[in-house]
């Protein structure tokens, strides 16, 4: 007579870090429920799923030719735009202020620029600080490849929607 399964003794099974013991069947889960969500047109939550699953950073710096060019620029902006604020503030307490004060100034302004900007690039870094955390993705490993490729396919998919419909809210709004 056969035993009906039990949910514990099935993931007893696969083993105690799943994630890394099989990743191709993990990150397939996470393709297959996050073509799911687009289906269904939940196009944020099919993106925040393809985020949980894999370094989206690592599948565009491989796979998108203009991503490198565009990570490169926007580190060499944020390096420069900190030592021009290191260097106004010596500037400033030189002058006679003190250096902490000067600092925790500039860092609000640098703050509420930022705040005050909440777009699309806002996003892209929140994305980014999360997708840091993440180990880089294994190119090396043949049975990932199809997979990775599918998943960067999905993701530039979702972007590209997104952007398509702030363009469309634009034309509403004028």
């Amino acid at each position: 007579m056969l035993k009906e399964p039990h949910v514990n003794e099935y993931l007893d099974k696969l083993g105690e870090n799943f994630k890394n013991s099989n990743p191709e069947v993990y990150k397939q889960g996470i393709l297959k429920r996050a073509k799911l969500q687009v289906k269904e047109g939940q196009f944020q939550r099919a993106f925040t799923t393809i985020q949980s699953g894999f370094n989206i950073i690592s599948l565009k710096k491989r796979y998108d030719p203009s991503y490198l060019k565009t990570f490169i620029a926007l580190r060499l902006t944020e390096a420069r735009d900190k030592k021009k604020r290191e260097a106004e503030a010596k500037r400033r307490a030189a002058g006679g202020e003190k250096a902490e004060e000067v600092k925790k100034e500039d860092d609000t302004k640098h703050d509420m620029k930022l705040s005050s900007k909440f777009n699309l690039d806002n996003l892209r870094e929140d994305i980014e600080e999360t997708q840091k955390k993440m180990p880089e993705e294994d190119f090396e490993n043949k049975k990932l490849l199809p997979i990775l490729q599918e998943a960067f396919d999905l993701v530039d998919m979702l972007e590209k929607k997104k952007k398509e419909t702030h363009k469309q809210l634009k034309r509403l709004d004028t």
